[in-house]
């Protein structure tokens, strides 16, 4: 299964950041997905901190997920819920 998501990180929020990058490796880890993002021209592997640090997405980026894998599409949740979340993002 292969799943694209569109999604644009909360204005209120600082983009992405140190802390946002850890928790999403650490919530991609528990899901059977492969999962990567692009920002522009951009693109980041979801298993690399360093990879989604680098791709220098602020605050009302558009940042653009894809999973592929069984569980393509809870990863793709998990990853809009981490950028939603007002208590870390």
């Amino acid at each position: 299964m292969s799943v694209t998501k569109e999604l644009v990180v909360p204005a209120a929020h600082e983009g992405l950041h140190c802390r946002v990058a850890v928790r999403l490796v650490a919530e991609l880890e528990r899901f059977d997905a492969v999962v990567s993002f692009s920002c522009g021209a951009q693109v980041a592997d979801g298993r690399s901190i360093v990879d989604l640090l680098a791709l220098g997405c602020g605050p009302g980026c558009r940042l653009v997920v894809r999973a592929e894998g069984p569980e393509a599409a809870m990863a793709v949740a998990a990853v809009e819920q981490v950028l939603t979340d007002d208590g870390d993002g």
